[in-house]
């Protein structure tokens, strides 16, 4: 698989804006280094919940990558477990979503 990171480097942060473009609470979503152009802007029913996730974006990233190279790494030593395994296909469909 071949993994091409396009993205916002995080750590990301978010900011909130009580009133502004949008008739209701929002959160801009930030990159990292005073990033003034916004990742997203959050505006929903469950304001803080989602923003939290979305925060959150980078570090599950870069998680997921670093599992999904520990297991392929273990694999080609073929001492992978059946939850290993199901974990492999699991970070790699992820990857290949994010990724298309």
């Amino acid at each position: 698989m071949k993994i091409n990171k396009e993205f916002t480097p995080g750590p990301w942060g978010k900011i909130e804006n009580p009133n502004g473009v949008f008739s209701q609470s929002h959160y801009s979503i930030c990159g990292s280094e005073g990033e003034l152009q916004p990742v997203c802007v959050v505006a929903s029913t469950c304001l803080e919940a989602d923003s939290n996730l979305i925060v959150q974006a980078p570090e599950m990233y870069d998680f997921i990558f670093c599992r999904f190279q520990a297991l392929n790494d273990k694999k080609e030593a073929e001492n992978l477990s059946i939850q290993e395994k199901v974990e492999l296909i699991a970070c790699s469909r992820i990857l290949e979503k994010i990724h298309s």
